[in-house]
């Protein structure tokens, strides 16, 4: 496997998204290094996730949604402080907004979750089948994507989303939050560790 991030283009995106990173000598190679090890924990996930049955997945879609709702309080406590800090640096009502968790929210959170655990599962759906001239049966299926990388702004929500929807279709997923947004909030370590049990 190869990582090219000496784009131009491509570490100038990360130094917009992440002005703190330098993008030039050593720091690249950090860099890649992050990347690749990033890149490397997400094929051995791919490999567990790919054997994981639907029962499986939507009974931890199930899990997520009721340990957001009882993590409720810590949640929007940790917000808070990720408010106050936005509001520090200046950040518009529109984008507090965005960022802004209350039982509400994280009950509608919650549902979605929900949701995606009753969609029907994707992996192994067979879309059509048709034979060949020499009598071989030819079909499309559905499989995992590979790996998903997402960049988002303040809105707690899309990380929710994003594992939900990976999850359901067994792909990997890295969520990297920008830096309007705290690592309190949304989610600790000690959280996914806690439903990936399942």
């Amino acid at each position: 496997m190869s990582i090219v991030l000496l784009d131009g283009l491509f570490l100038r995106k990360i130094h917009r998204h992440h002005p703190t990173i330098s993008t030039s000598g050593a720091d690249i190679v950090s860099i890649a290094e992050k990347v690749k090890k990033i890149a490397q924990d997400a094929r051995q996930a791919s490999l567990v996730m790919a054997r994981l049955s639907s029962a499986v997945k939507n009974t931890m879609l199930l899990h997520m949604a009721e340990a957001l709702e009882k993590a409720a309080p810590e949640l929007i406590a940790a917000n808070r402080n990720d408010l106050d800090t936005g509001r520090q640096k200046g950040l518009s009502s529109a984008m507090l907004d965005r960022l802004m968790l209350d039982e509400a929210r994280i009950r509608g959170i919650g549902s979605a979750l929900r949701e995606v655990a009753a969609l029907p599962d994707p992996v192994g759906e067979v879309t059509g089948m048709w034979k060949r001239p020499n009598e071989l049966m030819v079909g499309k299926m559905r499989i995992p994507l590979g790996t998903i990388g997402i960049i988002y702004e303040s809105r707690p929500n899309v990380t929710a989303d994003a594992a939900a929807l990976c999850l359901k279709r067994a792909t990997p997923w890295y969520c990297g939050g920008a830096r309007k947004r705290s690592i309190q909030t949304w989610p600790s370590p000690e959280f996914c560790r806690g439903f990936c049990k399942t």
